[in-house]
C-alpha cells in the first residue's frame, strides 16, 4: 500500500483488506506472521473465550506474535466490515526501523 507520509514521502508496505463483519483476524495460539493496522471498523479482542477489548481505526494488533514471541496471545474478530493494512514480519521490521512514531506506540 502506497501512503504519504507526514514528512510527503510515501510508504510502500504493508497490504490493505476489507473483511466482512463476523471474520477471524487471527486465532489465539496460532503462529503470527503478521501485525494489523485498523483503518476502518471495529474489532474484537478476545483471550481465552473473554472479550477484553475492542479496538479501532488507528489501533495497531497482532504486533505481540512479531515482537515477543510466534504464537498470538489473543483471537481477533471483526465486530463491523473492516478495512485494515496488514505488514508481514518484513514489513513490521522496516516501520519499526524508519517509523519512530510506531515503534513508540
Amino acid at each position: 500500500m502506497r501512503r504519504r507520509s507526514r514528512k510527503g514521502t510515501t510508504i510502500d508496505v504493508g497490504t490493505r483488506t476489507v473483511e466482512h463483519a463476523g471474520a477471524i483476524l487471527c486465532v489465539e495460539g496460532a503462529v503470527g506472521r503478521e501485525a494489523f493496522l485498523i483503518e476502518e471498523g471495529s474489532v474484537s479482542v478476545s483471550r481465552g473465550g473473554v472479550r477484553i477489548a475492542c479496538l479501532g481505526p488507528g489501533d495497531l494488533a497482532g504486533e505481540q506474535a512479531l515482537l515477543a514471541g510466534p504464537r498470538r496471545n489473543a483471537t481477533l474478530v471483526a465486530e463491523t466490515d473492516v478495512a485494515v493494512t496488514v505488514y508481514n514480519g518484513g514489513e513490521f521490521d522496516y516501520l519499526m526501523k524508519t517509523r519512530p512514531p510506531i515503534a513508540a506506540s
